[in-house]
């Protein structure tokens, strides 16, 4: 992480990326496990990506890699030096996973990938995920949170 609070990593094609911006357009960064889904991420390139598209996924235990579950893509598009993406869904099923799996502490994955499928970049928030009062609630944590 760099002094003003960006995440820059790279590849081994030395395609730097730079995350600018997280943001959560949910009401709360604390809710229901499966509840709507819905962010936006800003970025820069070090060079146009071709074809780019995001993959999201959410690896439910990080230490175990016991279950990913894929959340989708966002449509291709070319991404120029600096880009944006929003990535909603209305609910995360969770269906026939048991709570001993729910109640850890997961990852949600933003992979970026160019037309070739070349994975160039992923972006890792971690999501904490508890049993509060009866109701199985999670958390997400980002480089930079910023909740509408």
């Amino acid at each position: 992480m760099s002094g003003d609070g960006t995440v820059t990593m790279m590849d081994e094609d030395m395609q730097e990326v730079e995350v600018l911006k997280v943001q959560f357009h949910n009401k709360t960064n604390v809710c229901g496990v499966a509840e709507a889904l819905d962010f936006s991420v800003q970025y820069r390139t070090q060079k146009p990506v071709r074809g780019a598209k995001w993959e999201i996924n959410y690896l439910l235990d990080v230490i175990l890699k016991d279950k990913n579950l894929y959340l989708g893509t966002v449509d291709k598009q070319d991404a120029e030096l600096e880009s944006s993406f929003r990535f909603q869904i209305p609910s995360i099923d969770v269906s026939g996973i048991k709570t001993s799996q729910l109640c850890n502490v997961g990852l949600l994955t933003c992979t970026l990938k160019d037309e070739t499928e070349r994975e160039l970049h992923t972006i890792k928030m971690v999501v904490q995920v508890s049993k509060e009062d009866g109701e199985i609630k999670r958390c997400l944590y980002s480089p930079e949170i910023e909740t509408k």
